[in-house]
């Protein structure tokens, strides 16, 4: 088994990406996240999380270099139903995007993210459902326009399996589908969002932990973006995250 997780994960890695149009633009990018977790109580903690995406490459036009800044914040209340964890985190998330040599935009939102988790054996399965709302963004040049609401839902299904101890691999899909526009903007994704689905990511990696309270989880993932049902960006990123548990 453990062998055939590692021939899935490299399949979907070189197959996965010759599977989309060459013609579509697209771009090589990197993205490393640091997250810390403090157990406030045996149901509560806390989760400070910042990111940043930087651009190596790209199909077409010139290279943006970083691209992207985010910082999440809040709490989370987790318990479980029978053999069903249950994860409830509602976070501040900040967004910013610096267009290079130009500007750079910012967004506020808050996220509720209720999160299930079943596990068999050595399989862990989760349902994340992310509920973006996002209230302020600074991509418009009205001050009056800058304030609105827009709402998309992501959800997120994974599937990890246990190799050996301390060590995981795993894959995921996650499709993001704008719920609520704002009547008052046109809709972009670096300001109000746009409604129906705009973007869709395919993870595939592994979780170490070197410690119990600390772990590394790189990761490749493959990042499409949608406008009106047509295929329109194809973004690969070599992510990393470390996050540790207080």
């Amino acid at each position: 088994m453990v062998k055939r997780c590692c021939y899935v994960i490299l399949l979907f890695i070189f197959a996965v990406p010759a599977l989309i149009c060459a013609e579509t633009p697209d771009t090589g990018r990197t993205w490393e996240c640091v997250s810390l977790s403090v157990k406030l109580s045996p149901e509560w903690s806390f989760t400070v999380q910042p990111g940043h995406i930087y651009e190596f490459s790209r199909s077409n036009g010139n290279i943006q270099e970083t691209v992207f800044w985010e910082l999440y914040a809040g709490p989370i209340y987790t318990f479980k139903i029978s053999d069903f964890k249950i994860k409830l985190p509602l976070e501040y998330y900040y967004n910013g995007y610096p267009v290079r040599g130009k500007t750079y935009y910012l967004a506020h939102n808050i996220e509720f993210m209720p999160t299930v988790e079943y596990k068999t054996g050595d399989w862990t399965f989760s349902d994340r459902l992310r509920f973006n709302n996002r209230f302020y963004s600074s991509y418009y040049a009205a001050d009056s326009q800058r304030k609105g609401y827009s709402m998309a839902v992501r959800e997120m299904l994974t599937a990890e399996y246990l190799l050996i101890k301390d060590l995981s691999a795993s894959l995921a899909d996650e499709i993001f589908i704008g719920a609520i526009k704002d009547p008052d903007t046109t809709a972009n994704t670096k300001g109000f969002l746009p409604t129906g689905i705009y973007q869709n990511r395919m993870y595939a990696g592994f979780t170490f932990y070197l410690t119990p309270a600390l772990a590394v989880m790189p990761r490749y993932i493959l990042e499409t973006t949608y406008s009106s049902g047509n295929l329109t960006g194809v973004n690969h990123y070599a992510f990393m995250q470390v996050a540790y548990n207080l």
